[in-house]
């Protein structure tokens, strides 16, 4: 598909005027004497840009087209245009500021190919008071560059565009609908302790582009934010970053860069900074997002691969929050989502201290990895894997979840949540897996579910009060189910498979029974070591009104070594006379009631078959 620009109508009102100190003959003959003015009408050459003094009416009728020897360092204080094109060479905007009606394009290769050789183009739009001694005013300005149009760097095929904001003690911004950073060519923007307000922001827009987008250094106090929509009322439509949208992008925050969630002022209520964020939207195409020494970032949801390769990448401190507008409700608000697709597998990292948090969940799809190492924290609502992998790695490291699949009922695709070396997961309501889901914890580490009263030990699960630990995969752990805890085998019905042991102190275990067939018409517990049972309660319920025939037999538990002891309280909802053995872990189906049946065995009065109140 052929990306399309988005169009903006031009503006017909007059935009801010520029507040100057010095008179344009001093200004200028001191920047730079090489610059002259002059040229036909529309078309100023030469390291001229579009710059009219205070004093000096703005024409905005007039374009500038820049095309300049490489690095010839020219300066240009203040000014007004229709359009900016700088076809190459190394253009600097300084100390104040700077309204383009339309467009500004930095490197457009298509009307520079007649040039010989050197055909990059650069823009920088600085504030840095080195550039102002020996005599130049020391302005007290903070640079604003309005464009009413498009910020295209890179536009076409073969262009290399640079585009620099770049702050020294104050903060220049950028104000535009829509910045492509390599639209069809190669565009790279740096902020330096600046600002970009925007509608959309393309990194990596057209086929075969190359996009560099990097956030520099903590803005200052003043501003508190590196980036941020401009339009962020309620009633306008959710800003969007594409990272890698048909070409290849990335982004970059590093020492300090950060957003922040602001509050509308219209309505008092929190939005989110960056917007909806994708990285590798169309197939062919890929996104990288990176947070780095003690950056941070909020967007309203992300989505990482699309069509493309997508990757999340968050070290050192650093620091994404997922948080919707607080009464505007999309799919995915909230949310990671991660897609894989074959040959471009997407990805999400955190190490070093590193931290996501989002409103909703993560989602995870085939062939995607979620790797959260060296300290790192992941909270979310909802930690859901259809063909995932996620590993939870090293002390301090921790997954916080409400709830979790891991794989999903009936998927074929295999998913996988592995917690080792000291690490933890905490899920407080429920953690099940899939048909081909494994959880493994591993070295010292240990997972929770819901609130027990006391710690999880090393290498377990522990399931307490309030949660639940249920599905149809391998748990590859030891584990421990206590007061106020439940196991519920499958998504019933179906088989659990526990490789380590299985003690149950209290809580519940609940077995559905809705046919003859272990796995399919009933729930199965398989334990390849010991399975303990010394209190609590197993419930056996049906679903769907099953009256299993006399002489059915059932075979619920399997273990290396079985003890399902005196003080276990057995729960029946089935009709007929259902017997359970806790010699064996099976039920039978009697023909007459047997009252004595267990003392019949020789076990004692090792539990009562009641009938549970629905």
């Amino acid at each position: 598909m052929m990306f399309q620009v988005i169009p903006v109508r031009r503006r017909t009102a007059a935009l801010a005027a520029v507040c100057l100190a010095v008179t344009a003959s001093s200004s200028l003959a001191q920047a730079d004497t090489r610059h002259f003015q002059g040229g036909p009408p529309g078309v100023l050459q030469w390291g001229t840009a579009a710059y009219w003094f205070e004093g000096a009416p703005p024409d905005y009728t007039q374009d500038a087209i820049v095309n300049s020897i490489p690095y010839d360092n020219n300066w240009v204080y203040g000014g007004y245009a229709h359009d900016i094109t700088i076809l190459r060479g190394d253009w600097k905007f300084g100390a104040s500021n700077l309204s383009v009606a339309h467009d500004l394009i930095v490197g457009d290769f298509a009307n520079a190919e007649q040039i010989a050789g050197y055909h990059n183009a650069y823009f920088t739009f600085d504030w840095d008071s080195s550039h102002y001694s020996n005599g130049f005013p020391q302005y007290q300005y903070t640079g604003k560059l309005e464009v009413g149009g498009n910020t295209i760097v890179g536009k076409s095929v073969g262009s290399d565009g640079y585009m620099t904001l770049m702050g020294c003690g104050t903060q220049p911004t950028l104000y535009t609908p829509n910045v492509y950073d390599g639209l069809y060519g190669n565009g790279t923007v740096n902020l330096v302790q600046a600002s970009i307000h925007y509608e959309n922001l393309y990194v990596g827009a057209g086929a075969g582009s190359n996009g560099t987008f990097v956030a520099d250094g903590a803005p200052i106090p003043t501003y508190n934010h590196s980036l941020q929509p401009e339009f962020i009322s309620l009633n306008k439509p959710i800003p969007t970053v594409v990272i890698g949208l048909e070409g290849n992008g990335s982004m970059t925050f590093k020492n300090g860069a950060n957003t922040v969630s602001i509050v509308d002022g219209y309505t008092g209520l929190l939005v989110s900074s960056m917007g909806i964020v994708t990285l590798g939207q169309e197939v062919g195409s890929s996104g990288a997002f990176n947070l780095k020494s003690g950056s941070s970032a909020s967007a309203y949801a992300m989505n990482v691969g699309v069509g493309g390769q997508g990757t999340l990448t968050l070290d050192n401190s650093s620091m994404l929050v997922l948080h919707p507008y607080s009464n505007r409700f999309i799919d995915g608000a909230g949310s990671v989502r991660v897609k894989g697709l074959p040959g471009a597998p997407s990805s999400v990292r955190l190490t070093n201290q590193a931290s996501l948090t989002t409103d909703s969940g993560v989602y995870m799809g085939t062939d995607t990895t979620l790797e959260v190492l060296g300290e790192s924290k992941l909270k979310t609502g909802f930690f859901s894997e259809d063909g995932g992998t996620a590993v939870i790695n090293g002390l301090n490291s921790n997954l916080h979840a409400y709830s979790s699949y891991i794989g999903q009922p009936d998927s074929p695709n295999f998913s996988s949540l592995t917690v080792q070396s000291d690490a933890t997961a905490t899920f407080s309501r429920m953690l099940k897996t899939g048909d081909n889901g494994l959880v493994s914890v591993f070295t010292d580490a240990s997972i929770t579910v819901g609130f027990p009263n006391d710690p999880t030990l090393p290498g377990h699960i522990q399931v307490g009060n309030a949660g639940v630990l249920g599905g149809r995969g391998v748990f590859q752990a030891d584990v421990d189910l206590v007061a106020g805890g439940l196991l519920d085998p499958g998504f019933s019905p179906g088989i659990m498979t526990i490789n380590g042991d299985f003690n149950m102190t209290g809580g519940d275990i609940l077995i559905q029974i809705d046919g003859l067939n272990p796995g399919t018409g009933y729930d199965v517990l398989n334990v390849t070591g010991d399975l303990n049972i010394t209190g609590g309660t197993i419930d056996f319920v049906t679903t769907n009104g099953f009256v299993p025939p006399v002489g059915s037999m059932f075979s619920f538990f399997h273990a290396g070594h079985l003890n399902i002891g005196p003080g276990v309280t057995i729960y029946s909802e089935l009709p007929g006379n259902f017997v359970f053995d806790p010699s064996t872990g099976g039920g039978t189906v009697a023909a007459v009631p047997e009252p004595a049946s267990f003392a019949a065995l020789g076990l004692g009065v090792l539990g009562i078959l009641k009938r549970r109140k629905r």
